[in-house]
């Protein structure tokens, strides 16, 4: 596993903080406790990591002017580190009874997550009435449900004397030997296919970020979240059939958020 991001991450968050504190200290006219009358607030979340992307739900009240105490489910997925694209060596070949898509070589599964977190924000620097932004410190941390997803590919099982190609849909278990075959393999498959035959893998997630909240009006929630993620899980995932995997995935990520507080 690529630890790299996750040990500078320390170093990124302290530098943003930094200079985002100092900015907020030139701001002097700042809301008060008793100008806060919000209670609870949610929001929706696009994020992106270093190995995929997800969305999220956030939920919960406002404990106090620099204290929140919330909910997040989350959907995400985390590939492997040595994945790579290929186009399929078939992209221009006559007959084509399914599209000769692009597909991931090596690939047997793809590894999604449901994360359930309960989140600790706290505000370090308050925006002011009119502008400016609010810079918090969220630590998460709860339940990660990993499920393992057949990767499926359309293989040339054979060649008839027409030239017409016998193409299948196929998961690795089905044909472990034509799966790491380029010249065996047609292109990639409809990505719903798959999940009847999905395993489970339950496991924990933690989660480290500054939240940078720049919404004119109090009520709303427009923000940037950067941050480290950590999913661990009881064993190794198998995402790729030649390479090594692993069973803690330590991601980067970047997230935009959008919601109200009431």
């Amino acid at each position: 596993m690529n630890i790299l991001p996750v040990l500078l991450l320390p170093i990124v968050l302290f530098v943003f903080g930094c200079l985002s504190i100092s900015v907020q200290a030139q701001n002097v006219d700042k809301y008060t406790e008793e100008d806060y009358v919000r209670t609870s607030e949610w929001s929706l979340g696009l994020k992106i990591h270093t190995n995929g992307y997800g969305i999220n739900y956030n939920w919960g009240k406002i404990d106090n002017i620099r204290k929140k105490s919330l909910w997040q489910i989350e959907v995400q997925e985390i590939k492997h580190s040595k994945e790579f694209r290929r186009q399929s060596v078939y992209k221009d070949y006559p007959f084509q009874p399914p599209t000769a898509r692009s597909y991931t070589f090596g690939k047997i599964n793809n590894f999604y997550n449901l994360n359930i977190s309960k989140v600790w924000q706290r505000v370090l620097a308050r925006k002011g009435r009119k502008s400016g932004v609010s810079i918090s410190l969220l630590y998460k941390a709860g339940l990660s449900l990993g499920v393992a997803k057949p990767y499926q590919l359309n293989l040339v099982l054979n060649v008839d004397a027409l030239n017409q190609p016998d193409i299948q849909a196929q998961t690795f278990e089905e044909s472990p030997d034509l799966f790491l075959r380029a010249q065996a393999i047609y292109g990639g498959t409809n990505f719903i296919k798959g999940f009847e035959k999905a395993s489970l893998y339950p496991g924990g997630v933690f989660k480290l970020g500054f939240l940078f909240d720049w919404a004119q009006f109090n009520e709303r929630v427009k923000a940037i979240e950067l941050g480290a993620m950590v999913n661990v899980y009881y064993k190794r995932v198998p995402i790729m059939a030649a390479e090594e995997n692993h069973f803690l995935y330590g991601n980067l990520y970047l997230k935009f958020l959008f919601g109200k507080r009431k």
